[in-house]
C-alpha cells in the first residue's frame, strides 16, 4: 500500500516537473547571427523541392517596426528601444551591440563571400518545446518566374500565390541543460533538372531519351550542434556559411 503511494507520487512529481519544464521561466541571452553565401560548383544532386511548413509560434524580426538595413546586409533597430520584459517576444538590437566584423580572422577568410544578412538580437530562451524558432526569408522572390515545384511557369495559372524565397527557414535555440542552435534552411538556385518527356500519343509513357530544362533547385542546410556561450560558432555548406555567437546576458530582463 505505502509502495502504491509513493509510486504514485512520484508520477505526479514527474509530471509536474515536466510541465514546468515545458513552461519555465526564460532565459536571455544576446545573439549575434552572420550569413553568407558563396558562388561554388557542386555536381551533387538535390531532392525535389518540399514545401516547407510554417511554424505558427515562429517571430520574424525581419518584421520588426523598429529595423532597417545598414549597408545592405545588416539589419538593426534604428533606436535603443524599452529594454524587454522576461516573457517578450525576441528584441533587435542597435549597430552599437555588433561586435562581429570583417576584422575578426573567421570573417576575413570570407571576405570575398557575398554578404547576406547581419543582426543581433536578444531573445528569451526555453526547453526545446516550448522554444520560439526566428524565421528568415531572405534574397530573391523567384515567384514571378518558377512554380513551387521547381519548374518554370508556363501557365499564369500556376504562379505560386506565396513568394518563393532565395532563402527560407528557421533557427531555433533551445536549453537542455547545454544551449543548442537548430538550423532548418532551404537555398534555391538556378539551375537545369534531367526529366524524361512524356509521348502525347501512346499513353503518356515515357520516353528512353532524356532532356534538361530549366530548374529551381531547393537545396537543404540542416544542422544541430550543442554549443556553449560566447564561443564563436561556425556552419559550413557549399553555397552557405552561418557564423554565430550566443552570449548570457549580465542582468536577466524584469518580470
Amino acid at each position: 500500500m505505502n509502495f502504491n503511494r509513493l509510486t504514485i507520487l512520484w508520477m505526479i512529481f514527474a509530471s509536474c516537473a515536466q510541465a514546468n519544464t515545458d513552461t519555465s521561466t526564460p532565459v536571455w541571452y544576446e545573439i549575434e547571427f552572420y550569413m553568407f553565401k558563396r558562388d561554388a560548383a557542386s555536381d551533387e544532386k538535390w531532392p525535389d523541392p518540399t514545401i516547407i511548413p510554417l511554424q505558427k509560434n515562429a517571430f520574424n524580426l525581419m518584421n520588426s517596426p523598429d529595423g532597417k538595413i545598414l549597408r545592405q546586409h545588416q539589419w538593426v533597430a534604428k533606436t535603443v528601444t524599452v529594454p524587454p520584459k522576461r516573457f517578450d517576444p525576441p528584441y533587435l538590437l542597435s549597430e552599437k551591440s555588433l561586435t562581429m566584423t570583417t576584422r575578426n580572422a573567421i570573417l576575413s577568410k570570407n571576405i570575398r563571400s557575398n554578404h547576406v544578412l547581419h543582426l543581433v538580437w536578444q531573445q528569451g530562451i526555453l526547453p526545446e518545446a516550448a522554444a520560439v524558432p526566428v524565421v528568415f526569408a531572405l534574397g530573391e522572390d523567384f515567384s514571378s518566374k518558377y512554380q513551387q515545384d521547381g519548374f518554370q511557369i508556363q501557365n499564369e495559372t500556376l504562379k505560386s500565390s506565396e513568394p518563393i524565397h532565395e532563402i527560407f527557414g528557421y533557427l531555433t535555440i533551445y536549453l537542455d541543460h547545454y544551449l543548442f542552435i537548430n538550423l532548418d534552411f532551404m537555398l534555391r538556385k538556378e539551375g537545369t533538372k534531367t526529366i524524361r518527356p512524356l509521348k502525347t500519343l501512346t499513353g503518356l509513357q515515357p520516353q528512353n531519351s532524356t532532356t534538361d530544362v530549366t530548374f529551381l533547385n531547393q537545396i537543404p542546410f540542416q544542422q544541430k550542434r550543442r554549443v556553449r556561450s560566447k564561443e564563436i560558432h561556425y556552419f559550413d555548406h557549399p553555397y552557405l556559411g552561418i557564423i554565430m555567437q550566443i552570449r548570457p546576458l549580465e542582468e536577466q530582463p524584469a518580470a
